[in-house]
């Protein structure tokens, strides 16, 4: 299933681009040199968030340095009954974010009024942020306790402060230390086996989480639901150097990241089916929410046909096929119907239409995401409607000049099965030609740019994967296989001493290139100082 499908190809910055492995969690407020009293409330806002997943983020790599104090062989982690991985300690991690909110208040008995005030206020969120994030992370979670003066949380506060929780961001802030331990995993190669058995820990752990949530079967209001719209797709962002990272949630880290555990767990599989199906759309109000489709247990007929529906990356998806399709019959209709003349023809007319928007379609989406949006496909289109222009551009040079006299070429042979009547020397003729010829050149393109939109079925898919490891090791191994040949080459030059060194080396490369085809030739090596030349 293509993800891409469903979040698009935004091409985020992911992290510290620099190359650089610490700090991996910045520090705001007033040592970045922001100006927080400028922004707007719901900025502010942005940026209490970022500040309290950072604060997460940090408590759970100090708790995951804790847990995996040394390196550990990577079964004594992930066995079903781990003494490392055990229940305790899945559930201290989910307790790392227990008592802190956007606001940046822990439930220590304060009034609704006076968190209300601090959440509106810029001048607390500015003292907030000027706090220290690491202040929390060097105690244990298993000895803190999210009530900590003793106070008695009302029931009241809780309720208040509900929709400011951050207890969904774990499982995000559990990516973020996997790919810092990655980092220092590069950067730090003498203790590199110590940091992948923390990025082991941190996959594991976010993988159980993400099952817990499942069979809470809505315990405490954390259920498969809560688990979907908080968890795996609610959009967080930490700060990074200062600034605000793009926001992203796990569905997509755990793909840039290459998590397996956690793709592969039933409720990451789920979510996406339920994206992928539209049972879960993007808030309007709000891009880093996902919410519930409402009627997606209607079974009215007329509650499904909505035009919104089309955002659904199943039906975009299967919309995209069979414009493909009728693209590619265009197309078939078009080089099966040459026109002597070399006119235009309604066929070729819609060809050329649907080709320019698609290019206009690319441009716009490299124009808005810019050289992240480059890839192997967009690339293998870009070829195809290279192509395409070419021979649209070649056409109207050619309709540019003057018919040649005596009518249309090419003309059918005569009938009683003689040399057909060659084509006459004119430019029109010869850019007709040339253009065709290259409209026909582009046909395996067209049939290979269907493999786009059906990869989404599990065998093509499955079929591309293989196919993607066979062109790499192939392209390795014809990169080795030069190296080898280039010395053959230079031998065969050095025994010819007496020949054309010019004839001598077409001769030897085109011989070395039959034989690495499986077409050798070895008659002609005879001459080259024998017996050293048949030998080589």
């Amino acid at each position: 299933m293509k993800l891409t499908s469903i979040f698009g190809n935004a091409g985020r910055q992911r992290g510290n681009d620099d190359g650089s492995s610490q700090p991996l969690f910045g520090h705001g407020g007033r040592n970045s040199g922001e100006d927080f009293s400028s922004r707007t409330p719901k900025t502010i806002d942005t940026i209490a968030q970022a500040k309290q997943v950072t604060r997460v983020a940090l408590r759970l790599k100090a708790f995951i340095e804790a847990v995996i104090p040394c390196e550990l062989e990577e079964d004594l982690i992930t066995r079903s009954h781990s003494r490392i991985i055990t229940p305790a300690v899945i559930q201290a991690a989910k307790d790392a974010a227990k008592g802190v909110t956007i606001s940046g208040e822990k439930q220590k008995g304060r009034s609704t009024t006076d968190a209300a005030a601090i959440s509106q206020s810029g001048q607390a969120q500015d003292d907030e942020l000027a706090d220290d994030p690491e202040a929390d992370a060097t105690v244990p979670l298993h000895r803190r306790s999210s009530n900590r003066s003793g106070a008695v949380v009302g029931t009241a506060q809780q309720q208040a402060l509900e929709n400011d929780d951050l207890s969904g961001c774990i499982v995000y802030c559990l990516l973020v230390c996997y790919r810092f331990f990655w980092r220092q995993s590069r950067s730090e190669l003498w203790d590199a086996d110590l940091h992948e058995s923390r990025m082991v820990a941190c996959d594991l752990l976010a993988k159980r989480i993400v099952e817990s949530y499942e069979g809470d079967g809505g315990k405490d209001g954390q259920g498969s639901e809560y688990m979907m719209e908080q968890v795996l797709l609610r959009r967080y962002s930490v700060i990074v150097k200062g600034q605000l990272s793009a926001p992203a949630n796990v569905i997509e880290r755990a793909v840039d990241l290459h998590t397996l555990r956690v793709i592969g767990s039933s409720g990451y599989q789920r979510t996406v089916n339920y994206l992928w199906r539209g049972w879960i759309t993007q808030d309007e109000n709000d891009p880093t929410r996902f919410v519930d489709w409402e009627s997606k247990a209607d079974p009215s007929y007329f509650a499904h046909l909505d035009p919104d529906r089309l955002r659904t990356p199943r039906y975009q998806n299967a919309l995209q096929l069979i414009v493909s399709l009728v693209y590619l019959g265009l197309f078939t209709a078009a080089i099966n119907t040459v026109n002597p003349g070399g006119d235009l023809d309604i066929v070729e007319g819609f060809l050329y239409i649907f080709t320019l928007s698609f290019i206009a379609d690319e441009l716009s989406k490299f124009i808005k995401v810019g050289r992240h949006y480059i890839s192997f496909w967009n690339t293998f289109n870009s070829v195809l409607y290279t192509m395409l222009a070419a021979s649209f551009i070649i056409r109207l040079v050619a309709l540019s000049h003057p018919s040649p006299p005596g009518g249309p070429y090419p003309k059918p042979p005569p009938p009683d099965g003689g040399d057909q009547e060659p084509l006459p020397d004119d430019p029109r003729t010869r850019l007709n030609a040339l253009s065709y010829n290259l409209l026909a050149f582009s046909a395996p393109f067209f049939w290979m740019r269907l493999l786009l939109y059906l990869d989404t079925f599990k065998f093509f898919g499955t079929m591309l994967v293989v196919l993607k490891h066979m062109m790499k090791e192939s392209v390795i191994f014809f990169a080795l296989l030069i190296g080898v040949v280039l010395g053959f080459l230079q031998a065969f030059i050095g025994l010819d001493q007496v020949d054309d060194n010019i004839t001598a080396t077409q001769f030897i490369i085109k011989a070395m290139a039959g034989s690495v085809l499986q077409s050798p030739d070895f008659d002609g090596f005879d001459n080259f100082a024998p017996p050293f030349g048949i030998v080589l």
